[in-house]
């Protein structure tokens, strides 16, 4: 009975101690774990301003369309008035109508009318699809690549290095994500550059570590939340304190940014990238 006890005894020690180490274990652990900083930050899009030129298979295929278009369309309030006085007309050159209505011989005519029009049309000239800003190459307007999707990215110091990034700021206590976005945007690009915040719900994320000699401070690295505007109107008046340079980038060369799993986070929620 008592080597019983004894054994029993035992089981209960060792699983005591067991269960010690265990919870010792989870503490240590515990305060271990590693701890991230959390960024919002914001990819501004302007949107085409003009269609893209059509290819030569969709200018023959629009052509194709007017054509069917033209020959099975009812005739306008313009084409029927236009042959209505034609046949008056000719109707008084062969004296079948005598009096003439003086008010609507003075009027003008659906002919007159298509005279004006086509006088209008031949003065009139398209804007260039290349503008000078094009041929500058001058990164910093918006008056450039029309037809394309531009990204606002600037030249910001992360640690002791300038990096091309979308503007971000660090998290505060209190604050919505989608707030930490706004705030990157005004504190780095100024009060002017107006957006509109496309949700309030991240499209995309990337994390980074930091250095050894910050990450000894405490914060493991980085987990940055990207959220998405479209640009409205205003002017970049970059904030010198922590930005050199910014630039509005053709979005199908958003991989010239590095690293490539940045630029590769931002462009899985780009439309014109999506297969």
């Amino acid at each position: 009975m008592q080597g019983f006890r004894k054994a029993v005894l035992g089981v209960i020690n060792v699983f005591h101690r067991s269960y010690s180490v265990v919870r010792h274990c989870s503490k240590v652990a515990s305060l271990q774990e590693p701890t991230w900083d959390l960024f919002g930050a914001i990819v501004v899009e302007r949107k085409p301003v003009i269609t893209k030129e059509l290819e030569d298979v969709e200018k023959r295929f629009s052509s194709l369309l007017q054509q069917l278009e033209f020959e099975k369309s009812l005739k306008s309030d313009h084409e029927v008035t236009d042959e209505r006085e034609k046949r008056e007309a000719d109707l008084i050159k062969k004296g079948k109508i005598k009096d003439i209505d003086l008010d609507a011989v003075t009027k003008q005519t659906a002919q007159d009318f298509k005279d004006l029009c086509k006088e209008e049309l031949a003065r009139f000239k398209f804007a260039p699809r290349l503008t000078e800003e094009d041929k500058k190459k001058d990164l910093k307007s918006l008056n450039r690549l029309l037809d394309g999707h531009l990204l606002l990215f600037i030249e910001h110091q992360l640690g002791n290095n300038f990096n091309w990034i979308v503007p971000q700021a660090k998290h505060v206590e209190g604050e919505a994500l989608h707030e930490t976005a706004l705030r990157a945007l005004e504190e780095n690009c100024g009060q002017q550059l107006k957006v509109r915040m496309l949700g309030r719900a991240p499209w995309g994320f990337y994390k980074y570590k930091y250095p050894k000699e910050i990450r000894a401070r405490g914060s493991t690295g980085a987990k940055v939340f990207f959220f998405k505007a479209t640009y409205l109107s205003g002017n970049v008046q970059l904030v010198p304190e922590r930005n050199k340079d910014f630039k509005w980038m053709d979005s199908n060369s958003v991989f010239d940014i590095k690293p490539l799993e940045y630029s590769d986070s931002i462009s899985q929620f780009l439309l014109n990238h999506r297969n």
